[in-house]
C-alpha cells in the first residue's frame, strides 16, 4: 500500500465552501491536519489525521474527498477542539 500526503490546499480546493468550514475552524483552533491518499487496486482511499495538543485522531478510509470524510474528522476532533477552546478562554481571563 502506497501513501501520498495531499497538501491542504488541494484538499480545500476539492471541497465546497460549506464542507471546508469544519476544516478551517479546526485549523483556526490550533489543530494540525494531514490528508493521506492510499493507493489501492480498486481505487484511492483518503484518510485525515488531526492533532490538537497531544490528542491525535484518524478518520476511517473514504473513497472521495468530501463531506463524509470531513464529517468523520469533525466528529472525532470536536471534543478535543472544545477542550482547546476552553483552555484558551481560561488563559485569556
Amino acid at each position: 500500500m502506497h501513501l501520498t500526503v495531499i497538501p491542504l490546499t488541494e484538499l480545500l480546493m476539492a471541497l465546497d465552501l460549506h464542507e471546508s468550514k469544519a476544516l478551517t475552524r479546526a485549523l483556526r483552533l490550533g489543530a494540525a491536519v494531514t490528508c493521506l491518499r492510499q493507493h489501492r487496486p480498486d481505487g484511492p482511499r483518503y484518510v485525515l489525521q488531526g492533532r490538537v495538543g497531544i490528542a491525535m485522531v484518524t478518520t476511517g478510509e473514504h473513497r472521495a474527498l468530501g463531506s463524509a470524510l470531513l464529517g468523520d474528522l469533525a466528529a472525532r476532533l470536536e471534543p478535543h477542539l472544545h477542550r482547546r477552546a476552553a483552555e484558551r478562554g481560561r488563559a485569556a481571563v
